[in-house]
């Protein structure tokens, strides 16, 4: 798995030093093409990005969300995700309200041109998501979820941190 590459170059996967793990590097690397992948495909979209479709895609299951549970849905840091959500209200994609029970926690909503965006974004989203998870048949994927909480299980034990 190679990709454009820095002064050090894509180091083959069986080329890697000791201290790395080889599965963990895949992953990584997989992670991140497939990433700038989506990326791409929602960045057409003037004002939107990977995060913030994320955003729009989260309060499209849900009709608001609070902060703390984006930054759970779309995995990305707090700080960064304040700067998405502002910029995502400047652009009228989201409003915030703050919660009647308690004011010191906003809630966020897609505002109908967030919800059009969405819709506009989510059929070529899907087409890309399908094909990847089409790629393994059903008892493939089956054997990769289970690899995955094995390799999981094992960096838990070795980090000694059992969950």
């Amino acid at each position: 798995m190679y990709e454009k590459n820095s002064a050090l170059g894509m180091v083959p996967v069986e080329h890697l030093p000791a201290g790395m793990s080889k599965l963990a590097i895949v992953v990584f690397r997989l992670t991140r093409y497939l990433q700038a992948e989506v990326g791409a495909l929602v960045g057409h979209e003037p004002n939107v990005g990977l995060v913030s479709w994320r955003v729009l895609r989260g309060l499209s299951m849900t009709p608001k969300a609070t902060q703390k549970e984006l930054v759970a849905f779309t995995g990305t840091e707090q700080g960064q995700l304040s700067k998405v959500l502002r910029e995502m209200q400047k652009q009228n994609l989201v409003q915030m309200a703050k919660h009647s029970d308690d004011k010191r926690v906003s809630l966020f909503a897609m505002t109908p041109k967030g919800r059009a965006v969405h819709a506009r974004l989510l059929p070529q989203v899907t087409d890309f998501t399908d094909a990847i998870d089409n790629a393994l048949p059903p008892d493939e994927q089956a054997q990769f979820f289970a690899m995955c909480n094995k390799i999981r299980a094992a960096a838990q034990k070795a980090s000694g941190r059992q969950r």
